[in-house]
């Protein structure tokens, strides 16, 4: 499926920066080599994120009424 995000040009690097690549476990993603410079920490933390917020919502739990998907940067 299709990931979105609001925009952050910082993120859209990130996103882009990442290779799907799969192995005898299933898919996973990963730098272009492991020597490359261009980073993925981006993805990986929106990604994280995204699971976290899978999870909540399969628990049946319900999300707070002032819920947010706002992206907080700290710099």
């Amino acid at each position: 499926k299709r990931l979105r995000q609001n925009g952050d040009r910082l993120m859209r690097v990130h996103v882009l920066n990442t290779k799907r690549r799969t192995n005898s476990y299933g898919l996973y993603f990963g730098k272009e080599s492991r020597e490359s410079l261009r980073k993925i920490d981006g993805f990986a933390a929106g990604f994280l994120a995204y699971m976290a917020l899978v999870a909540l919502a399969e628990s049946g739990k319900k999300l707070p009424k002032e819920y947010s998907r706002r992206l907080y940067q700290f710099n």
